[in-house]
């Protein structure tokens, strides 16, 4: 038999609730995806066809689009290696950020949101909160949630003073 040591740790999991919306390849009909080959055969610039998909009740948006497009297909993490694409767009209030952010989340798995000011507490990273009973629980923020996934970042000005430090 083995040992238990009395200051074990240990996790008490008192709720879970599944915040990604991923579903799994094999659940996507072969006829769907035979159809999603054929375009990407049939298409002369697959990737400028695939941007141009992406909200596309939002006009001027180009440079946006294929930001978001080389983050939502490039490679996934293979061993120790992140093969992911990281972007970051950067303009005026007003020019429909947002809006492309809100698309994409609906529209695509594993897609998270951040916005600075929100209020939640939990920053980007997680937080340790103590519960009214005296107990300590341990409160993910959207940078957990979103790993091998896509973080949308939203009102940099607005997060707390040293909450994007915690990014480093």
């Amino acid at each position: 038999g083995t040992e238990v040591d009395e200051q074990m740790t240990y996790l008490d999991v008192i709720d879970f609730e599944r915040s990604d919306k991923t579903r799994s390849v094999e659940d996507i009909s072969d006829e769907l995806k035979n159809e999603v080959i054929a375009k990407i055969n049939a298409s002369d610039d697959a990737f400028d066809d695939f941007a141009k998909s992406i909200a596309p009740e939002l006009g001027d948006m180009n440079l946006p689009k294929k930001a978001f497009t080389a983050s939502l297909i490039s490679a996934p993490r293979v061993k120790d290696e992140d093969g992911r694409l990281h972007s970051c767009v950067i303009s005026n209030p007003g020019t429909g950020k947002s809006n492309l952010q809100e698309w994409v989340n609906e529209h695509f798995d594993k897609t998270h949101r951040a916005d600075g000011g929100t209020g939640t507490g939990t920053g980007l990273t997680a937080t340790v909160e103590q519960q009214n009973g005296g107990g300590w629980q341990l409160v993910a923020g959207p940078l957990v949630f979103a790993d091998g996934g896509f973080l949308q970042i939203d009102e940099f000005d607005k997060f707390a003073e040293g909450e994007l430090a915690q990014l480093n």
